[in-house]
């Protein structure tokens, strides 16, 4: 066997080999890098930290930044709405180091932000535990995952498979809206999420006071929503709620961005039906609601459709409240009652 020659077809065809998948992955653009128009919604939203630098990298004009609860976000319908290109940035069990640091990064590349504002995320005891991941990450070597090899195969038989099932962008992506979820009474949801994420509960107010700094008039911090069993809790776990409370009050006080409140009982956080298991995660169909109700506060030419408007229309007073320095403490007043 000549080697040399073998030597020679080898790296060629490993070149060659590479600029196809390179190609696939770029074309593909299966995690919406650069567009998220009939992408599979479920990877526009993929958590894997792997993608991390490849999505700050992007330079998308509109980022999404909160924890796995940004999961439920439409990401094509919300660049469609708003006829900007949109990332989502999913951190799972995030800490409020984390999503700083994220924001940071986001805004140094001059882009908007909606950043998800956790009561989970604040407490500083969980960050005893756990470093800060996506300033590991972004300290690392990075290869953009276009140029994965194995990703490529994978693109290869979703589509065809996609193709054969007759199966829509979104048809994975909205089943968890006809899924029934059990575990989600009172007694559940505080075993489970009480005494894993709020117990010594305390907030960072330097990290709280940069964070409100980083943002401007373009940026929306939101607060999802919970199940309406989390409200009855935090009620019982006073230090929760009253310092929750206060950082809410101080973020509508200092910062530029628009804050908006989906926190609150009604009959939407009532009905057990629109979260999953333990409360913490809305459904899609949610998700589409907060969507619109943010684009109606803050931007009206994006919601025209009269179809839209009569949904809106039809939400709870207190579902996506813009929070203001003369209405903050009348809102937080009306959630004790």
């Amino acid at each position: 066997m000549d080697y040399k020659k073998f030597t020679t077809y080898s790296i060629v065809g490993f070149f060659c080999v590479g600029i196809l998948c390179f190609g696939i992955n770029y074309f593909a653009d299966s995690y919406g890098l650069y567009d998220t128009h009939n992408k599979r919604l479920e990877n526009l939203v993929n958590p894997k930290t792997s993608l991390y630098k490849d999505r700050i990298n992007a330079k998308a004009p509109c980022n999404v930044v909160g924890s796995s609860r940004v999961l439920d976000l439409d990401f094509s319908m919300l660049s469609k709405l708003s006829n900007n290109h949109c990332i989502g940035i999913a951190i799972v069990s995030a800490t409020f180091s984390e999503i700083l640091f994220t924001t940071k990064q986001i805004k140094s590349n001059g882009a908007k932000i909606w950043v998800g504002f956790d009561a989970f995320s604040l407490n500083t005891s969980r960050q005893s535990y756990r470093v800060n991941r996506m300033e590991d990450i972004s300290n690392q070597d990075h290869v953009s995952y276009f140029f994965d090899y194995a990703e490529a195969p994978k693109v290869i038989y979703r589509k065809l498979r996609d193709f054969v099932l007759s199966r829509e962008y979104d048809s994975q992506f909205r089943r968890r809206d006809s899924t029934t979820f059990g575990k989600n009474s009172l007694q559940e949801i505080e075993n489970h999420s009480i005494s894993w994420g709020y117990q010594d509960y305390s907030i960072n107010s330097q990290e709280l006071q940069e964070f409100a700094n980083l943002l401007d008039t373009d940026d929306v911090i939101l607060i999802f929503p919970k199940h309406a069993h989390y409200y009855t809790l935090f009620n019982k776990y006073q230090t929760i709620k009253e310092q929750y409370f206060k950082a809410l009050r101080f973020l509508v006080a200092t910062t530029k961005a628009r804050v908006i409140s989906f926190y609150g009982t009604n009959e939407i956080t009532l009905e057990t039906d629109n979260f999953d298991d333990y409360g913490w995660h809305f459904k899609p169909k949610i998700g589409e609601l907060i969507i619109q109700k943010v684009l109606h506060l803050t931007c009206q030419s994006c919601i025209t459709d009269s179809k839209q408007m009569f949904l809106l229309e039809g939400l709870p007073k207190n579902f996506g409240v813009e929070l203001r320095p003369d209405n903050v403490d009348f809102y937080l007043q009306n959630l004790l009652l």
